[in-house]
């Protein structure tokens, strides 16, 4: 008899390009998966041993508990306020969630992007699935949703970002890091007004769009794949899109709740910001909270690396980023990023782990009705 599915291995299998993968079983996606994490430990082992990791040990020796605790709390609260952020726009949008349930679906979203390579891709449909199935709302509404909340992070980055940049600009000499951050931010931030513009005003734009991904995809997996073929059948997308934008539509005439959502939204991205700040005074060696500002938001851009959390990539990109803007010793901005991680990398698994814990039976249900076969018990 089939095992039950759970919402990990459908996570692997489907968002990694294999089938629904069931417990026991191996698949493509859960090789790749293995291959991802190989290849990012590797990547981490090379950055520790090119930084001497007996100074580096020396220096996390040393390292004040008060002070780390103090960024997992900000951890926590960051993700507190995503997740108050993304029900605020749900309520809005006619779903009902309570807070306790709405933080769970969120944080086990948040533990599929820290988890899966590409993640910060894949999460948000997992993210959408979980909202929907906890807010009683079909995929393509709830996808409205995480859609709405993702970008008032995004714009949140952003602001850092430039918070970041003009501390910089105003404190330190002129130099090629600072202008190639603030050209990657000028670009970011033209994407983010294209999509807002084809989303309020050139509607029609996006749907083709949209249409024309659908066709290709059918074209091409759907022609091995029945499932995806009828699923991206022209008639299924198109009264997709309009729920999408209908739901849009419901969530933004509610001015006041999107005010309070782009605020939570700020506030989560400020305080996730907290935790290099606080690594950096562990170690005694305080840095400003404007060069923070400049160095997580553009070296977080290196979890665009398609590893798990992008582990390697952004040790390398934010140490590099400290040694360039500060006269921290390398191996003492080696033990700030390591604590760093701990905190808004490996605590967030943890605490995406025990989102999952709490919404396990509704999520297993979850992974079955996205696979649109039923759960078959033992």
């Amino acid at each position: 008899m089939t095992p039950p599915r759970t919402l990990p291995s459908y996570i692997t299998g489907v968002l990694l390009g294999g089938t629904p993968m069931f417990v026991g079983a191996t698949v493509p996606g859960m090789r790749r998966a293995l291959v991802g994490f190989a290849i990012a430990i590797t990547t981490l082992v090379a950055f520790l041993l090119l930084l001497d990791p007996a100074a580096i040990w020396a220096v996390l020796r040393g390292a004040s508990i008060p002070w780390f605790v103090a960024g997992l709390v900000a951890v926590l609260a960051a993700v507190a306020c995503w997740a108050e952020s993304m029900r605020r726009v749900l309520l809005a949008a006619g779903g009902h969630v309570g807070p306790l349930r709405g933080f769970a679906a969120y944080a086990t979203g948040m533990l599929a992007k820290q988890i899966l390579p590409m993640g910060n891709a894949g999460g948000i449909a997992i993210m959408a699935y979980a909202i929907g199935r906890e807010a009683d709302l079909d995929l393509d509404r709830s996808l409205a949703v995480v859609t709405i909340g993702d970008f008032f992070g995004l714009v949140s980055t952003v602001v850092l970002a430039v918070a970041g940049i003009g501390y910089v600009v105003l404190t330190l000499p002129p130099s090629r890091l600072v202008d190639a951050a603030l050209l990657g931010v000028i670009l970011v931030g033209l994407v983010f007004v294209s999509v807002a513009v084809m989303l309020v005003y050139w509607r029609s734009l996006l749907r083709r769009l949209v249409m024309a991904v659908a066709w290709f995809l059918r074209m091409t997996i759907g022609r091995v794949s029945d499932r995806v073929a009828s699923k991206l059948s022209p008639g299924g997308v198109d009264a997709g899109i309009q729920r999408y934008f209908a739901t849009f539509d419901a969530a933004a005439t509610d001015r006041r709740a999107m005010v309070t959502a782009a605020g939570l939204a700020l506030l989560g991205w400020t305080l996730f910001a907290v935790p290099l700040f606080t690594s950096a005074a562990a170690v005694g060696e305080p840095i400003a909270f404007g060069l923070v500002l400049f160095v997580v938001p553009v070296g977080g851009l290196a979890t665009a690396v398609p590893l798990p959390g992008g582990i390697g990539g952004v040790e390398f990109a934010v140490t590099g980023m400290l040694l360039a803007v500060t006269s921290i010793e390398p191996a003492v901005a080696a033990a700030i990023v390591l604590l760093y991680r701990l905190c808004v990398y490996w605590f967030l698994i943890l605490v995406g782990v025990s989102g999952l814990t709490v919404t396990a039976t509704d999520l297993r249900t979850l992974a079955s009705d996205a696979a649109d076969e039923p759960v078959v018990e033992e």
